[in-house]
C-alpha cells in the first residue's frame, strides 16, 4: 500500500491485487464505456490530480490533464530520465517496491509518456516498462486487474500484460521502455533493441521505415480497389496481411472472402487478421466453375448481414466483382446489361470470364424487378 504519510506531491498511481485501503474501487472497464462519456467520480478525479490515487481510473481522460504538470525531463548521456509522479517529482524506488508483487504503478517516463512499472515476485522492478499509449489513436487507459489486460475504452483495443495486441483495432504492440534502479532512483531509458514479443526491430525504433511502408500499403490498397458505391468495394488482386490491416484504417467494416481454401495465396489466418483489426469477417468459398443459384443466394444473404462498407475479394476480382454487381443490381433495380456496363466503366470487366458473365446475366434476369430495357 502507498505510504499515507508521504506528501501528496510525492505519491503516485498504483494498482495491485491486494486491499487498497479506503480507496474507492473502480469497476472493470468493459465494452460499454466510451471516451465521450467517461464514468468518473468526483473523488476519482480529485485523487488523480492530487497524485494520491491508488485505484486505477480512466487514464485516457485523466492523464492529459495531469501531464500539464510534468516539466521537461532531465536526460543522462544514455537518454534515460528519472521516473516522476504527475507533479514532476522524482519517485523513490522504495515507494513503489513497498507495494506487493503484481502492483502496477503508472509514472511519467520518457518525454512524459505514461508508463507502467511492475513489481515482480522477487520484490524487484521489472526491467521492462509498458508505455500506456494505445497504438490505434494514442489514448491512455487503465490496466484491468480482473481481465488481466490493458483495455482501451475508446475503440475496444485490448493488450496483454506485456503489451502485445489481443484485440484490435490497434495492430501494433504497446511501446516498451527499459527500467533500471540506481540507488533509490528509477531510471527510464529508450528500448532500442529487439522487441521480445515479436523478435523483430521495434516499430517505434524503425518509425520512418514503418511510415513509408504504411504509405506504400495504403497506395497499393487504393490501386487494387474498385469502389462500386458507398457500401461495396471489390479487390482486384490477392490481399496480403498488410492490406487487410490497412482496410480497417481505410474505413471498411467487413471483409468477405470468396476464395477456395486450396487456392494459391489463400491466407489460413485471414479471419484472425481481419477480426484483430476490428472488422467483421465471412468466408464463403466460391468455385468459379461451379457457381450456382443456391451458392449465390448464400453470398447475397451474407452481404446483407455484414456491416457496411464491405470489402469483397477472391483472387483476381472476377468472382467478387460478379457477386458485387448482382447485389448492386438487385438493390438498385438495375438490369443485367446496365449493371455490367456500370461495372465495366468502374473497372470490373467480365469479358475474359464468359461463364461468370453468363451466370450474372441469367441470375439478374431471373431475380431483378427492373424492366429489361432500363
Amino acid at each position: 500500500m502507498v505510504d499515507e504519510s508521504l506528501p501528496l506531491e510525492n505519491s503516485l498511481r498504483t494498482e495491485s491485487h491486494s486491499s487498497l485501503g479506503d480507496a474507492s474501487p473502480v469497476d472493470p472497464i468493459d465494452d460499454k464505456l466510451f471516451s465521450e462519456s467517461p464514468s468518473l467520480s468526483r473523488r476519482q478525479l480529485l485523487n488523480f490530480l492530487t497524485g494520491s490515487v491508488v485505484a486505477i481510473t480512466t487514464g485516457s481522460v485523466l492523464f492529459p490533464a495531469a501531464k500539464f504538470f510534468i516539466p521537461p525531463s532531465e536526460e543522462n548521456e544514455g537518454g534515460a530520465v528519472l521516473a516522476k509522479d504527475i507533479h514532476g517529482k522524482p519517485i523513490p524506488a522504495q515507494q513503489i517496491l513497498a507495494n506487493p508483487p503484481g502492483t502496477r504503478a503508472l509514472i511519467a517516463g520518457l518525454a512524459g509518456e505514461p508508463t507502467y512499472l511492475t513489481v515482480q515476485e522477487d520484490g524487484t522492478l521489472s526491467k521492462i516498462g509498458v508505455v500506456d499509449n494505445c497504438t490505434h489513436l494514442g489514448c491512455t487507459f487503465p490496466w484491468n486487474s480482473v481481465d488481466q489486460q490493458f483495455q482501451c475504452p475508446c475503440h475496444g483495443s485490448r493488450f496483454a500484460a506485456d503489451g502485445s495486441v489481443q484485440r484490435g483495432p490497434a495492430n501494433r504492440p504497446l511501446k516498451l521502455s527499459r527500467v533500471y534502479v540506481e540507488g533509490d532512483a528509477i531510471l527510464i531509458a529508450p528500448w532500442n533493441e529487439t522487441d521480445p514479443r515479436t523478435g523483430e526491430t521495434p516499430w517505434w525504433v524503425n518509425n520512418t521505415k514503418h511510415s513509408n511502408t504504411t504509405d506504400a500499403t495504403k497506395m497499393e490498397l487504393a490501386r487494387n480497389m474498385i469502389k462500386l458505391n458507398e457500401d461495396l468495394s471489390v479487390a482486384t488482386t490477392q490481399l496480403g496481411p498488410d492490406q487487410l490491416q490497412q482496410a480497417a484504417k481505410a474505413g471498411y467494416q467487413s471483409v468477405l472472402n470468396l476464395q477456395l481454401p486450396n487456392e494459391a495465396g489463400f491466407l489460413e489466418n485471414e479471419q484472425q487478421l481481419v477480426t484483430t483489426a476490428g472488422l467483421e469477417y465471412a468466408h464463403i468459398p466460391v468455385n468459379p466453375a461451379q457457381i450456382t443459384n443456391q451458392l449465390t443466394d448464400q453470398v447475397l444473404v451474407q452481404m446483407e448481414k455484414l456491416e457496411k462498407p464491405i470489402l469483397i475479394h477472391c483472387k483476381s476480382g472476377a468472382r467478387s466483382g460478379a457477386m458485387a454487381l448482382i447485389f448492386m443490381a438487385l438493390h438498385e433495380g438495375m438490369t443485367a446489361d446496365r449493371v455490367l456496363s456500370t461495372g465495366q466503366k468502374l473497372g470490373i470487366n467480365l469479358e475474359s470470364q464468359p461463364q461468370i458473365k453468363q451466370f450474372v446475366l441469367q441470375y439478374i434476369a431471373a431475380h431483378s424487378t427492373a424492366n429489361t430495357t432500363t
